[in-house]
């Protein structure tokens, strides 16, 4: 359990602070693109036990987004919300459908289409979902076999922007120098 991000060294981040909540597993970051204007990416894990305040932290999280200073918004994670119907964006619980319309506070896509968990006879269930507030952005998007003995698929995809890029840095080797 828990989450993480393998950020390249040549991409200015910064990492948020979410120390306001009691959740560990939720990891954000923010980039800053050649045209200034901000992503934030967040990479989420939910427990099927989750309290209802860590429900309502996530959910208040994604409603939020539209009103910070970030442009562009892109959210994955084991959201554990297997009742949820993906193609009329429904469900029979209360808790799911607080969970829905904060997506669609957050102006938010789910664009997760098919079954990201099976494991052994239990029924197959899209839990790991792919949200964002740029669905254009979003290229090549693949669900791949599970690496080890996972039992979720692997989610690929390509996130088309120009973030800022670092100068490169100037070393200079005065031994080398020919005075």
């Amino acid at each position: 359990r828990g989450v993480g991000m393998y950020i390249h060294k040549g991409i200015p981040y910064t990492k948020l602070d979410m120390t306001k909540s009691n959740i560990k597993e939720i990891l954000s970051i923010s980039i800053t693109m050649e045209d200034q204007k901000r992503l934030i990416i967040s990479n989420i894990y939910r427990s099927p036990n989750s309290s209802p305040e860590e429900s309502n932290f996530i959910n208040n999280h994604l409603k939020n987004l539209r009103t910070t200073y970030y442009e562009q918004h892109l959210i994955l994670g084991d959201f554990n919300r297997k009742y949820i119907d993906w193609d009329t964006v429904s469900s029979t619980s209360s808790d799911d459908n607080a969970f829905i319309e904060a997506t669609r506070d957050g102006f938010l896509t789910q664009l997760i289409s098919h079954p990201t968990r099976a494991r052994g006879t239990d029924q197959p269930s899209l839990i790991d979902l792919l949200l964002t507030s740029n669905a254009e952005c979003i290229d090549s998007l693949t669900l791949d076999a599970p690496y080890g003995k996972s039992d979720h698929s692997i989610i690929k995809f390509t996130y088309r922007c120009k973030p800022e890029s670092r100068p490169d840095k100037i070393i200079c080797k005065y031994e080398k120098a020919d005075f």
